[in-house]
């Protein structure tokens, strides 16, 4: 039987052998329910990711924010609870969102309950001071996963968003991240479902990437596009309405992800090893040799890549990742792809042709 650290056996004795093993390249926590990151920074001479919680037992409650320092975002000191749901809508909870750094303060955006964005400062990065309802939602729409971006000296805000079943990005400018206005439509499309989650815009040189979680698409729901961006309008590369989007990521565990400059890092959950979860490896989202959106773990990552592992092997023209005789993803390709696999505990991302192609999940 393969073993990997962290993980707990069933001797034929009926008792268990744990090896207690911590994750090396992942976020995660021994206590309450984790989910997925909220937002990343570099503030003060450290990255500070932040990320949801619910602390008091292990499954879904109203969320709070825990806040992570990190210097190269592999290695994490918890700071613990940074947001708590007190005053948001009806006690629904602090959900995700993004953070921004202007002048010495450090700001969160977030959203609670489909009702609007909230918003918090900091001048320390310890500390948060609430502001209360920043952007409410107009009448009949749904609020999800504010994104906040630097747009040529001035702030612009992605929401995702829903308004009659039709899933859509709404999009705000500010000078200050106090005042908003505008409230465009970036994208409306019922076939990412009824709302729209965690839309974001990542610039690579002379192209833009637009990011979204779907609800619709399965196992993939997390969706790219390339295309410019002009500081009003994305113009989409291709004028194919079916093809416009691509599903970087296979793997039907990753979720959730948020972004700082084209440093992405999502949400590892799987319902199949029991709500098991963690945050992912940081990745660098570029524009391909191809010219479509690539995904590739960050530098300092990339010397801890394998290009055999035990987990992963293709036979009769499939990929499959295995564990304990088991075949736990399976998908067809005309050839052997190039891989490479960062192993941890618990999971394997794996990294194609250069990152044109990502698998990442739990193992056991």
């Amino acid at each position: 039987m393969p073993s990997i650290e962290g993980t707990s056996f069933l001797l034929p004795t009926g008792l268990f052998i744990v090896i207690l093993n911590f994750m090396k390249y992942h976020f995660d926590t021994k206590t309450g329910w984790l989910g997925g990151p909220c937002g990343i920074t570099f503030y003060k001479g450290m990255y500070h990711v932040f990320y949801q919680i619910y602390p008091y037992a292990p499954h879904y409650g109203p969320m709070h924010w825990g806040h992570l320092i990190s210097k190269d975002l592999i290695g994490f000191e918890d700071l613990g609870i940074c947001l708590t749901p007190e005053d948001e809508a009806n006690g629904m909870g602090c959900e995700s969102g993004s953070c921004m750094v202007r002048g010495d303060e450090l700001h969160l955006f977030y959203a609670s309950g489909d009702t609007g964005i909230y918003a918090a400062s900091s001048s320390d990065g310890k500390t948060f001071t609430k502001k209360g309802l920043l952007l409410p939602a107009p009448s009949g729409y749904k609020f999800r996963t504010p994104f906040v971006f630097e747009y040529e000296g001035s702030y612009r805000m992605l929401v995702g968003a829903g308004h009659g079943n039709i899933a859509k990005i709404l999009m705000y400018s500010s000078e200050d991240l106090s005042s908003w206005t505008g409230g465009s439509e970036l994208l409306s499309d019922a076939r990412f479902g009824s709302v729209i989650e965690y839309p974001q815009l990542i610039r690579d040189k002379d192209k833009w990437i637009l990011i979204l979680q779907s609800e619709k698409h399965l196992p993939s729901k997390v969706l790219f596009a390339s295309g410019t961006f002009d500081g009003e309008a994305f113009v989409f590369d291709t004028e194919d309405v079916q093809g416009r989007f691509c599903e970087i990521e296979s793997g039907p565990e990753f979720l959730a992800p948020v972004s700082f400059g084209n440093i992405l890092m999502g949400w590892l959950f799987s319902t199949k090893h029991g709500g098991a979860s963690c945050i992912s490896a940081p990745r660098r989202v570029f524009i391909g040799k191809d010219g479509e959106p690539a995904m590739e773990l960050i530098e300092d990552l990339k010397g801890r890549l394998i290009s055999g592992s035990m987990f992963v092997r293709y036979e009769n023209g499939r990929l499959e990742v295995v564990f304990d005789n088991r075949t736990l993803w399976s998908k067809a390709y005309a050839r052997e792809p190039s891989c490479m696999v960062l192993e941890d505990v618990g999971t394997v991302e794996i990294f194609m042709e250069g990152g044109a192609e990502n698998v990442s999940m739990f193992i056991c």
